[in-house]
């Protein structure tokens, strides 16, 4: 059996202990990693917005953590609902982007100071995350957002709204610097390597 996650490697290793169990990353879109250094003057959270997780996680940023004294909040995603539209467009300082083209969504990734995740399912790797993590500046996450991916190192984490507060009032005054892409790099490729990856699901299968 192969897993996305370290964590269901672990739970399906002890449902199945006569059974090899082995992990193996997901596969994604990128082969290098595209950060920019610099500054921006926005956070962004990002996904398809139809699905109720991403519209409860959008619900409890803008209610529970961001404030009206906080920089640009900025919600892009694919068919928000009605209610949502709403409550963003109740805030002075939450901008809704919606249904952006592939082009654009990866310019809002590269270009953010914070690409924000939140969920409350934490059901293995979410290639969002892979996404900024290539693309983008700082990733500042719940733990579900880490669960079984093996990215804590490279991500700035929160359990709680006070936490998420203080990382944002943090990271808006810090610099993402060539050192923080040096770094990410190193994870990235040793972990999510599309090459590496392919090449271990070939000598699996050339096993069997």
């Amino acid at each position: 059996m192969l897993t996305v996650s370290h964590a269901d490697q672990a739970y399906l290793q002890s449902a199945f202990p006569t059974r090899e169990v082995l992990y193996l990353p997901s596969f994604h879109r990128d082969n290098e990693v595209n950060s920019i250094p610099g500054k921006g003057s926005y956070a962004l959270y990002q996904g398809k917005l139809s699905v109720p997780e991403n519209s409860l996680a959008v619900s409890y940023i803008i209610k529970q953590i961001w404030l009206d004294n906080m920089p640009e909040l900025v919600i892009a995603g694919l068919n928000p609902p009605g209610q949502l539209i709403k409550l963003i467009g109740e805030r002075p300082n939450v901008r809704l982007v919606e249904n952006p083209d592939d082009d654009q969504m990866f310019d809002l990734i590269q270009h953010a100071q914070i690409n924000l995740m939140v969920t409350f399912q934490p059901t293995g790797l979410k290639l969002k995350l892979l996404n900024a993590l290539f693309h983008g500046r700082f990733c500042l996450v719940n733990p579900g957002m880490l669960t079984g991916t093996g990215l804590d190192s490279v991500c700035r984490i929160a359990t709680s709204v006070a936490e998420f507060r203080k990382e944002i009032s943090q990271l808006f005054a810090l610099e993402f610097t060539p050192e923080d892409i040096i770094t990410r790099k190193e994870v990235l490729i040793s972990l999510y390597d599309n090459k590496k990856n392919c090449k271990f699901l070939i000598d699996i299968l050339t096993l069997l």
